[in-house]
């Protein structure tokens, strides 16, 4: 019985989130009427992976036999408010860090976040995270560390080298490469794109403020290497994947398939965005010609596994949880995370699942 509930659960959950992500009809009322505590499973699901929002545009697009019991019904309508809300107030945070840096002189770029919210139908149905920052002129990374310390803030600087710190009760970081590549000698490659993509810029949903977000190439890229970067480690969640399909239907045409060929091939990444095609195929809807690049693993059942069993960003993973546990452990548990997914980073990333562990290495000792 437990098998089959679980079948129901996460067969209607990819149901509704590719019904949501498109905002369409669903394609499959096969589960459907689900069981009150299926729903409830539907529900749980997607707090977990962060897709609450995502995931109700889907229940609306049901037939209203279909939809979930009220309770149930009225605790989603309160959580995508409450979605709604946060990102309204992170859209207008990130607006007055932004407007703060620049009057000082300094040019940060908004990675990821809700610079990809744009993407999306409903912008405010993303559920927003933190805010990431990158400043490509050197130096104004310190500069920007400074002006955050000298006006009371308090900055920590972490494992992998970025910067951490609260403003407005948000979570800020600041990141010291534009993308997650770790292997050292693939320096070169990331400057080069750098150098030659350069920046745009945008306004938010509901903002006159224009930000510098990366170029759609970099940003495709970008979204790429984050994925596989928390997918060698503790775990990636749904948030993150949607993200990289919205991306891919929003840039189509905008970039090069072949430069991105490219560099997925001197990066050692061929297998993995092959990997990422089939998922964002398979599960979330993602028509073939709008993938990353023009060929695609036939499976991606293996992905979809590490990020069913993590959640976001692995909190569900067994022994994610830090709390009461000593520094000495935390970081023995981090190393056994990625010593886990040894199998599934030597088949798809050999070269950069060895530079992340030996990164991992470095920072925590």
């Amino acid at each position: 019985m437990a098998g089959r509930y679980m079948d129901n659960v996460v067969k209607a959950f990819f149901i509704l989130l590719r019904a949501g992500l498109w905002e369409r009809k669903p394609d499959s009322s096969s589960v459907f009427p689900l069981t009150r505590n299926e729903w409830k499973g539907v529900f749980d699901m997607a707090r977990k992976q962060t897709v609450t929002a995502l995931i109700y545009q889907g229940v609306c697009l049901l037939p209203e036999s279909d939809f979930p019991p009220q309770d149930i019904l009225l605790k989603w309508v309160s959580a995508v408010d409450a979605i709604e809300r946060l990102n309204r107030k992170m859209n207008k945070s990130l607006e007055e860090l932004y407007g703060m840096f620049v009057q000082n002189g300094l040019q940060p770029v908004l990675q990821k976040g809700q610079g990809v919210a744009s993407f999306y139908k409903n912008p405010l149905s993303r559920e927003c995270g933190d805010i990431d920052l990158y400043f490509p002129q050197k130096g104004d990374a310190q500069k920007a560390v400074d002006f955050v310390r000298k006006n009371g803030g308090r900055v920590s600087l972490m494992p992998d080298k970025s910067y951490n710190f609260r403003f407005r009760n948000t979570e800020i970081e600041i990141h010291p490469f534009l993308i997650d590549i770790c292997n050292p000698f693939k320096g070169r490659y990331i400057k080069e794109i750098e150098e030659s993509s350069g920046y745009i810029k945008m306004c938010l949903n509901g903002s006159k403020t224009e930000i510098s977000v990366p170029t759609p190439f970099v940003n495709l890229l970008l979204l790429n290497t984050h994925i596989l970067k928390h997918a060698l480690g503790w775990g990636i969640g749904m948030r993150q994947l949607c993200d990289m399909a919205m991306a891919c239907y929003s840039l189509n045409g905008s970039y090069s398939k072949e430069d991105m060929q490219y560099y997925c091939k001197k990066f050692g990444l061929c297998r993995w965005t092959r990997l990422l095609n089939a998922f964002m195929t398979d599960f979330l809807g993602l028509d073939e010609k709008y993938m990353l690049t023009d060929k695609r693993e036939t499976s991606a059942e293996i992905l979809k596994d590490i990020i069913l069993e993590g959640g976001n960003f692995g909190m569900d993973r067994s022994g994610r949880k830090t709390e009461g546990k000593s520094k000495v452990m935390r970081k023995l548990t981090t190393m056994r995370s990625f010593c886990g997914n040894i199998v599934f980073s030597l088949k798809y990333a050999p070269a950069e699942g060895f530079w992340t562990f030996a990164g991992l290495l470095k920072g925590q000792f």
